[in-house]
Formats: C-alpha cells, sequence, structure tokens
C-alpha cells in the first residue's frame, strides 16, 4: 500500500542515488538538510539540546565577543555539534549579518591558545572542518554567496587565520585540480587565486616553521600538507621536523597530528615533512620507554598506529 507515486516522488528526493533516473533530479544534493523540520514536526517541538532558528540568527547577528563566548560555552556543556549543525541548515538562507564579522569571531575561537605541542587529542581538528563545511556547504546551496565567501577568506587570510584558511586553501587546490590532485565541486575562488595563494601562504608558512611557531601553533597539519604540494617544503624545513621530534613532546604532538584517532597519513607523506626512518626509530624507542605509560591513552594509540604504518 506504501508503493505510491507521492512516497516513490518523497524518496526520491530524500535518497537521489535511489531514484528511477538520479541524475536527472536537481542539483541540490543534500536534500537531506531538510530533515531537521520534518522531524520537529513530528515531535510537535525541537529536538531535546537542539538550537532553535532564533538563537541561531541571533548568533550571527551577535558582537564578535558574544559569538565567541556562545560557542566557548556550547563547546564546555558538549553541545557544538548540535550547533554547528543547526548553523549549517540556516547560514544559506539567514540574512541581515555581517559575514566577516562573524567569521572572524569563529576563526578567533578556533585558534589554538599556545604554541606548545599537544599532549593530548584534542577534538578542534574535526570542530574546525565542521566550521569550515559550513561556508562550502553555504556557497553550494546558495552560489549568490560566492562573492561573500571569496571576501570571508580575504579577510582572514590578511587576519593571519591558521584554522580556517588553509583547510578552505586545501579543498580548492584539490577542487581546481592543482599541484597534482585531483577533485572537483563548488568553490568560491578561482583557479588564479587559488594558486596564487598556495605559493604565497607556503613562503609565510615556511618562514614561520623556521621561527618555530607554525606547527606546534596548530591543531593540525594542513599548511605543512600545502607547502610540501607547492615544493616550498625543502630539505630545511624536513630537518628541522626531524631534529624536533627527539624531544618526546614534540614526538608525541606530531603523531597524533598524522596519526590520531579517526585518521591516518601514509607513510610516504610522512616521509616528506620528515625523515621517516629516524620517526619510526623514535616512534619504537617512545613505545619501548618506561615513560610510555604515562603518556594520554590518545598518545599511546597514535603511536602505536604510526608503529604499524598506519593501522
Amino acid at each position: 500500500t506504501e508503493n505510491t507515486a507521492g512516497v516513490r516522488k518523497l524518496l526520491g528526493f530524500l535518497f537521489p542515488y535511489l531514484s528511477e533516473h538520479p541524475n536527472l533530479l536537481p542539483g541540490q544534493a543534500d536534500a537531506l538538510c531538510l530533515r531537521r523540520p520534518l522531524l520537529t514536526t513530528l515531535r510537535l517541538g525541537l529536538i531535546p539540546g537542539d538550537y532553535s532558528r532564533t538563537s541561531i540568527e541571533s548568533l550571527l547577528r551577535a558582537s564578535p565577543d558574544e559569538i565567541q563566548r556562545t560557542l566557548r560555552q556550547a563547546y564546555d556543556n558538549n553541545s557544538l555539534a548540535q550547533l554547528i549543525d543547526r548553523l549549517d541548515d540556516l547560514y544559506a538562507i539567514t540574512e541581515g549579518f555581517n559575514h566577516v564579522t562573524f567569521w572572524k569571531a569563529v576563526a578567533a575561537f578556533l585558534r589554538k591558545p599556545d604554541c606548545e605541542w599537544m599532549t593530548s587529542l584534542q577534538p578542534m581538528h574535526d570542530i574546525v572542518r565542521s566550521f569550515a563545511s559550513v561556508l562550502e556547504q553555504a556557497v553550494n546551496r546558495n552560489r549568490g554567496l560566492e562573492k561573500t565567501a571569496a571576501e570571508v577568506f580575504t579577510n582572514l587570510r590578511n587576519a593571519d587565520d591558521l584554522a580556517l584558511v588553509p583547510l578552505w586553501l586545501r579543498t580548492h587546490m584539490f577542487r581546481h585540480g592543482l599541484f597534482g590532485q585531483k577533485g572537483d565541486g563548488v568553490t568560491f575562488l578561482t583557479e588564479e587565486q587559488t594558486e596564487a595563494c598556495a605559493k604565497e601562504l607556503s613562503i609565510a608558512w615556511r618562514t614561520q616553521h623556521v621561527a618555530g611557531t607554525l606547527i606546534p601553533c596548530r591543531w593540525d597539519l594542513q599548511p605543512v600538507y600545502t607547502m610540501v604540494d607547492t615544493g616550498i617544503w625543502d630539505n630545511v624545513c624536513r630537518e628541522l621536523v626531524t631534529t624536533a621530534i627527539i624531544d618526546d613532546q614534540a614526538l608525541d604532538g606530531l603523531t597524533l597530528m598524522l596519526y590520531g584517532d579517526g585518521f591516518t597519513t601514509g607513510t610516504d607523506t610522512v616521509g616528506k615533512i620528515c625523515d621517516y626512518d629516524a620517526y619510526l626509530a623514535r616512534v619504537r624507542e617512545r613505545r619501548a620507554s618506561a615513560s610510555f605509560l604515562q603518556a594520554h591513552e590518545s598518545v599511546q594509540r597514535a603511536l602505536a598506529k604510526a608503529e604499524g604504518g598506519g593501522w
């Protein structure tokens, strides 16, 4: 009795790849973004712990200090994932707020507060990716935001952002097929802008790396990967990392970036970042040391994965 034209049309809309003619459907690739109104209607109210439309609109129009305070509170009470999910729903259709002001506040919240090597895996790696995806998805859903997104990128780049800008830059490198990468998808920077920006930032990041103020000051290695792709990462850069990991804390912090829970790095890539044989020898030495069991469990898991070649 459920095999009706209406039900088939609904299922085809929700799951385009399961429809009879998936390639003939409209360009909205994320129809399930409309799930929330359905769930709210079925519940006759918000899902527990969810954010209302009004609260997200207020956040977008808030002052930078208020935005950072709200994000910090959500992080502290473990509701940041719900906030980002709801922001993703509404960003592309909300008007009357300053996009640059909002993203500068987000970037300030995402900034690593120190330049010390991580001693345990932090969730900020995934949080940065989630926030970066919000703007990319908004452009995908509303191409009228392309110019706005480019303006956001430029402003954050000029402010030396090291959280969102490197990630947005790398997605554009892939989508434009630059520096040997392959991929596709919606962009808000041209191929020429992306290539020029990648080269310019790689030079600036190399200076920071030589000064010792790049990798320990970050949650991830996105700038390093870009420097490797552009050819700016040279033997001097590589040797600095190889020397740094003589220290256990540097070894632990780098390994968390390379092999933290949920992600891994190919041995060939690690070999471009530092001397892989020296790195592997240090990993084995660290795991055999008396202090290994005192390390955080996320460090222990990452080191074990590193010794296993990423598995």
